[in-house]
């Protein structure tokens, strides 16, 4: 369930055009976890405990949005910040926390320019630290990568691409886990896909 209020405003100044919204949002999710194996208590023989666990989570949040215009230059700039809490698990400490590897801040930032027929871009797409566990006892740090592509309109309709993705090659832990030993290896958390490289030829007709 989610309930959304927010406000919007487009317009332009000089040579400039701009849009922007902003969104509020409360979410309620229930997930039902049936787990076999499950046993909360190792004193019960036979894995005795609860199968299922009603997971509740809750979340507060804003959203906002916004583009800007000026010439052949534009930039887009998208931010989301998110409370998001466990209501109800089996392990009643977990109650009030935030889940692993959910960060409270997501962020994309896109700049673009033309100049005659090449147009370069990129995404620099980020967020904050997060937990490793659901029992918020360690963190990951935050991190952004950037993406890139350059296009080259050789005549009406026919495009050639260059496309890099994680130009920098930045190998940053994407979700939550848990740490080996007390060590400060991380078990369980993706990785973002190293640097990789695309071309294409568009023709459209």
């Amino acid at each position: 369930q989610q309930h959304e209020i927010g406000v919007k405003n487009r317009g332009a100044f000089g040579g400039t055009s701009y849009s922007v919204s902003a969104t509020y949002f409360r979410s309620s999710t229930n997930e039902f976890d049936y787990d076999q194996t499950r046993q909360d208590n190792p004193n019960l023989p036979n894995y005795q405990g609860p199968k299922l666990n009603v997971l509740g989570y809750r979340a507060n949040g804003l959203e906002l949005e916004s583009t800007l215009g000026w010439g052949d230059l534009s930039l887009n700039v998208n931010v989301v910040y998110s409370s998001e809490k466990k209501a109800q698990d089996l392990v009643a400490a977990r109650i009030g926390k935030t889940s692993g590897g959910v960060p409270k801040l997501r962020y994309t930032i896109s700049p673009r320019y033309s100049i005659g027929p090449v147009t370069l871009g990129a995404t620099i797409r980020g967020q904050g630290s997060v937990y490793t566990n659901d029992d918020n006892t360690d963190k990951i740090g935050g991190h952004f990568v950037v993406n890139s592509f350059i296009n080259y309109e050789f005549a009406k309709g026919l495009v050639a691409s260059l496309n890099i993705n994680n130009l920098f090659d930045k190998l940053h832990p994407t979700g939550g886990g848990g740490f080996v030993g007390g060590s400060t290896t991380v078990l369980g958390a993706g990785l973002e896909t190293g640097r990789t490289i695309g071309a294409t030829v568009r023709y459209n007709f």
